[in-house]
């Protein structure tokens, strides 16, 4: 039995409006640097009078390749042709998109070719840049 003293009905609530916050500046963060780490390889597409421009319905798996010969996929860089096939094998798409530089040795482009048919996609789009 409790004679007098402190009381022990003391709730401690946490604040979520702070958290809140931070979350909703984050998200902005990232919604404002997405499309410039898409960009920030810089790679100069070969241009074409016979290109068509195609809506794209769902994300497809899009391969750069810079002058130098440095492989991305989708943003992320790829040491070698074995990543770029274990890579490509996770992922499970049947379509690529290739964005080759002008500049780079077109051998370099028929292996990631050849590596991209290896792991069973079937659809391979060369991206270009389409010239009036």
């Amino acid at each position: 039995m409790r004679v007098g003293g402190v009381r022990d009905d003391f709730e401690s609530e946490i604040n979520i409006i702070p958290l809140v916050d931070v979350m909703l500046v984050l998200l902005i963060i990232f919604m404002l640097t997405a499309p410039v780490l898409k960009t920030a390889f810089d790679v100069q597409l070969p241009e074409s009078t016979s290109a068509q421009v195609i809506e794209q319905t769902e994300e497809v798996p899009t391969i750069s390749i810079s002058e130098n010969g440095t492989i991305k996929i989708n943003g992320m860089v790829v040491r070698t042709y074995n990543e770029l096939e274990g890579i490509l094998l996770r992922i499970k798409k049947k379509e690529v998109i290739i964005e080759a530089d002008k500049k780079v040795d077109y051998g370099r482009v028929i292996q990631v070719m050849d590596i991209v048919k290896r792991v069973g996609i079937d659809r391979i789009g060369l991206a270009t840049e389409h010239r009036d």
